[in-house]
């Protein structure tokens, strides 16, 4: 099965899947199973999309100063590309644009019961279940 899901919610749900399992919450093994099963599927599509997302950062060619505090005083590092404070609105409306396009996936929504311990509890939050929307069907 396949789902169009636009490129910015495919990239908040794979982060969002990732922070789930690197947490290691209690799930039941049909929920795990099926969370690993959506990770295997997102992450290519997450992976295109920062870099994606990573180039059109880069092309700014700015990297923001730093301030680290060490031993002695504190020092400024500039180490990782950034988009510079006067061009965030046009990096924004830049990736909105991108965000709202749709990719089809090879995806099929988790049924809520296979997230349910057994109580009626899970281990996703209700703000993962907003992030991870039409992934999770009830």
């Amino acid at each position: 099965m396949t789902m169009k899901l636009k490129i910015g919610h495919v990239f908040q749900a794979a982060e969002t899947v990732t922070a789930i399992i690197n947490a290691n919450r209690p799930l039941p093994s049909k929920g795990a199973y099926r969370l690993a099963r959506l990770y295997a599927k997102l992450k290519p599509e997450f992976d295109l999309i920062a870099q994606r997302r990573n180039a059109m950062i880069e092309a700014y060619g700015y990297k923001a100063p730093l301030p680290v505090d060490v031993e002695g005083g504190t020092v400024t590092l500039a180490e990782n590309f950034s988009v510079p404070p006067d061009k965030l609105a046009e990096f924004m409306k830049a990736w909105a644009e991108i965000a709202n396009e749709e990719i089809e996936v090879a995806v099929e929504p988790i049924p809520l019961d296979q997230l349910d311990n057994g109580s009626g509890s899970s281990g996703v939050t209700a703000a993962e279940f907003i992030v991870l929307d039409d992934l999770v069907e009830g």
